[in-house]
């Protein structure tokens, strides 16, 4: 399904509620291929983000996902972060070369009153920082979405004790990455 929201192209692959073992992963590698000048606004990019803390890990990225016999396969492949962070630059994809399509996962937390779980992001815009769901890129030594979502919610809130029963609300793609959005419910209240 495709829509076209203020002159920006989502494609949503799944809306609805599923859980996660009706989720088939299959490695499919993906040929990257970068210009001459697409390196080097990769090491450009990448040198500023370094010097800042940031880790170069291996990422999971979609490559396609295909409904099949009541199970949603989704084709994979690694990609690094530094891919990641040019993906969306304008100079960039006028290289016509490899783009990251890496995954996020943000995360729902749904306690027992009902309630839910935001959090504030390390990032300020208008000099304000704004509040985000608890979630982040989808990681390599994370291998299922529940991996991540756990590591993430221990990372960011310590809570990783008190949650169960995920599920996966929706998986979408928007300017070269994908969303793959989940709820799970925490056994304490707000």
């Amino acid at each position: 399904m495709y829509l076209k929201i203020k002159d920006m192209d989502y494609r949503v692959y799944f809306q609805g509620q599923i859980n996660e073992d009706k989720i088939k992963l299959l490695y499919t590698p993906k040929e990257k291929f970068f210009t001459e000048r697409a390196e080097n606004i990769i090491k450009e990019r990448w040198a500023i983000r370094e010097k800042e803390g940031a880790y170069d890990g291996n990422l999971i990225e979609l490559i396609d996902c295909i409904e099949y016999d009541g199970y949603l396969k989704l084709c994979f492949d690694y990609t690094k972060y530094r891919f990641s962070l040019v993906a969306r630059d304008v100079e960039y994809q006028k290289e016509n070369c490899y783009l990251s399509n890496h995954i996020a996962i943000p995360t729902v937390i749904k306690t027992v009153d009902n309630k839910f779980m935001f959090i504030t992001s390390k990032q300020i815009r208008n000099g304000k920082y704004h509040w985000k769901f608890v979630g982040g890129y989808w990681e390599k030594e994370a291998p299922t979405i529940c991996n991540n979502v756990l590591k993430e919610i221990e990372e960011e809130v310590g809570l990783s004790k008190f949650v169960n029963n995920l599920k996966i609300i929706g998986i979408s793609e928007r300017d070269h990455s994908t969303c793959i959005s989940t709820v799970i419910d925490c056994s304490l209240s707000s």
